[in-house]
């Protein structure tokens, strides 16, 4: 099994012991079901195991903590009460088939298994990388934004670049903005998240959802080394320079959208890790 950095995970919160997480029963595309779960997680309280079918699995029963694999956290945790009715919550209480909010990111069996290089979180969604994006450019820089495929970001790209593409997972090809690799709900066929999460009534509006398309030139950079002091001394130095502070986060040096974005956490919209009031999100690295 693939040893997650749970530390240094962009889709952890430092609230996850206080959430109560639910899971209904699903099954991957194999037909292996896996049980209700409903845990009250604590720092000291036992967290809920089920053995999975050795037939299904190979030789042997496995015990599966299933609130640790599902919301990978020990030492840090997701506040899954603050996701629940947020515009990342594409769950639908029209269709029982969908009402798993974590499932349409999060899977606690058969994750993407594309993302080489990724520490992705148990990833549900299939990714296009084959995508080109142009990034930000600036003769003041003093690293260089490099392209985000592989990095934390494209799974925030993977939805908000706005632009339609197909990917494979175990042998199976799917859209990288309506496909899931294992859908909640019993028919497999039948879940779906709610449109209107994403999209506006047709005629109405705007599109909800925030789209960059591919050129990011005029983005904040990402995909880049968090500079050294060396580098630039206009840039505040973290305490832990692979993982950034306790509130902003780096990924291996990297500053990635999840630095700045707490994607489970809308209290400071757009989901800010910390408020800018006063620039004090930018001056948390800039010195000016």
């Amino acid at each position: 099994m693939e040893e997650r950095d749970f530390e240094n995970d962009p889709f952890l919160h430092d609230d996850f012991y206080s959430s109560i997480l639910r899971w209904p029963i699903m099954r991957n595309s194999s037909g292996c079901a896996y049980g209700s779960i409903s845990a009250s997680v604590g720092r000291k309280q036992a967290l809920r195991c089920w053995r999975v079918r050795p037939e299904r699995f190979g030789a042997g029963s496995h015990t599966v903590l299933a609130a640790v694999l599902v919301l990978f956290a020990l030492g840090s945790g997701l506040r899954a009460d603050s996701v629940r009715g947020s515009k990342h919550d594409l769950s639908s209480n029209g269709n029982t088939d969908s009402t798993a909010v974590c499932l349409f990111c999060h899977t606690p069996h058969h994750a993407n298994n594309t993302l080489i290089g990724v520490n992705a979180p148990l990833w549900n969604r299939y990714i296009d990388t084959t995508k080109t994006f142009i990034v930000y450019a600036s003769p003041s820089m003093n690293t260089t934004p490099g392209n985000p495929n592989f990095t934390f970001s494209v799974l925030c790209l993977g939805c908000h670049d706005g632009t339609l593409g197909t990917a494979m997972a175990y042998g199976v090809s799917g859209s990288d903005k309506h496909g899931l690799i294992n859908r909640p709900g019993l028919n497999q066929g039948s879940a779906s998240a709610q449109c209107t999460k994403c999209h506006s009534l047709h005629g109405v509006g705007l599109p909800k959802t925030l789209k960059f398309g591919t050129d990011l030139s005029n983005m904040h950079p990402i995909s880049m080394a968090y500079p050294t002091g060396v580098e630039d001394p206009m840039f505040h130095q973290p305490p832990n320079a692979q993982k950034g502070w306790p509130d902003l986060k780096l990924y291996n040096r990297q500053v990635e959208c999840p630095t700045c974005h707490a994607v489970h956490d809308p209290a400071i919209p757009p989901f800010l890790r910390k408020s800018n009031s006063g620039s004090a999100l930018c001056l948390s690295c800039h010195i000016k």
